[in-house]
């Protein structure tokens, strides 16, 4: 991830994540739903970002293909 994003991260992991199947609390990352591990290439689910108030979280295709 870039500095945006891991700025993103940071301020995303101000709030829980209310996605299905991650459920990350507070200070947790986000994971990929299907691997259960933590999300590389995105700084959180979207309705986590949105949540948080990120503004600027664009969405990175990898985790959608690779599913890691």
């Amino acid at each position: 991830m870039n500095a945006e994003q891991l700025a993103d991260q940071d301020q995303a992991l101000t709030k829980p994540c209310r996605e299905p199947r991650c459920n990350a609390q507070i200070g947790e990352l986000c994971i990929n739903v299907h691997t259960e591990k933590p999300l590389k290439h995105q700084a959180g689910h979207l309705v986590r970002l949105r949540d948080a108030g990120v503004e600027h979280a664009p969405w990175d295709v990898r985790d959608l293909r690779r599913g890691d």
